[in-house]
């Protein structure tokens, strides 16, 4: 094989890597970016609502003029729930977080397959072709797995997240409840 050849074969396999093996390196970092945003837009709302309520409640206390004795039960319950919410907020950042690395994770095993199957492609005289593809095949089936384990941990943030909002809720009426009860 001559120079020019083997120049023009390089060429093939960097348009190659260019064209099929950067798209899923992009993805990836996309990810990665989407999991910091995620992680600051979504779950500061649901922060600020829980951690403001529980500093709120003595405010409210002192506003209504309600009798601390007879409230105190209900207004612990309230408190309760707000920390839980803040617990599950926290637990709902961490799935986002792994939610979007085990998909970086695939990105980059779909980038290995990739390149290996550029490789037997354009170099089948210096890359066992069976091999290649099976090794490609295994990345393949490894991104999959990292894909299927993201969704696992995207549904836990979700019901977290959720339950997040519920323990708001609860907190808000409880708390309610207990001071205007008096």
């Amino acid at each position: 094989m001559t120079q020019i050849d083997e120049d023009a074969r390089r060429e093939r396999y960097f348009a190659g890597v260019a064209s099929r093996v950067e798209p899923h390196l992009a993805r990836s970092f996309q990810y990665e970016k989407e999991a910091i945003e995620y992680s600051k837009s979504a779950f500061t709302a649901v922060t600020y609502l829980n951690g403001g309520g529980l500093l709120a409640m003595p405010t409210a206390v002192a506003m209504f003029h309600a009798n601390l004795e007879k409230i105190t039960p209900l207004l612990v319950h309230s408190a309760s729930y707000f920390i839980l919410g803040l617990l599950c907020v926290v637990g709902a950042q961490g799935c986002a977080f792994f939610t979007m690395a085990r998909r970086a994770e695939s990105q980059q095993l779909l980038s290995n397959e990739q390149q290996g199957l550029l490789g037997v492609t354009i170099y089948p005289d210096r890359v066992d072709v069976k091999e290649g593809q099976a090794t490609a095949a295994t990345e393949r089936a490894l991104a999959n797995k990292h894909i299927e384990n993201s969704n696992v941990w995207r549904g836990i943030g979700l019901i977290l997240y959720w339950a997040s909002i519920l323990f708001f809720v609860a907190a808000c009426s409880l708390g309610a409840m207990a001071i205007l009860s008096k």
